[in-house]
């Protein structure tokens, strides 16, 4: 497939992208994600920062391609894992597991 994509990173980690492909693709594609990454931050009187995560980073995407709504969520599990799970033109299921080298 070919395809040309210009995307955009908007306001509060969102960012927009918009692109034309062939085949499968089907022409005018358009998505948008946003990441999650929510962390607590404690200041100690030594002016130590601390910073942890209360959650997992998640990012959340939605996608039109080929005439149908995609939407995502892929989870943080830790260094170079991370769990994904699809909504698939708003009827089927896919989850999955991600393991980075």
């Amino acid at each position: 497939d070919l395809y040309l994509v210009a995307s955009k990173k908007l306001f509060y980690n969102t960012q927009v992208h918009v692109g034309y492909g062939n085949d499968q693709l089907g022409g005018l594609f358009v998505g948008v994600n946003k990441i999650i990454n929510p962390v607590a931050v404690e200041i100690s009187e030594g002016e130590e920062v601390t910073v942890s995560p209360t959650l997992p980073p998640m990012n959340l995407m939605a996608e039109y391609v080929n005439k149908k709504i995609n939407l995502g969520l892929q989870v943080g599990m830790g260094r170079n894992v991370s769990f994904k799970f699809g909504f698939m033109d708003l009827k089927e299921i896919q989850a999955g597991l991600s393991v980075a080298f």
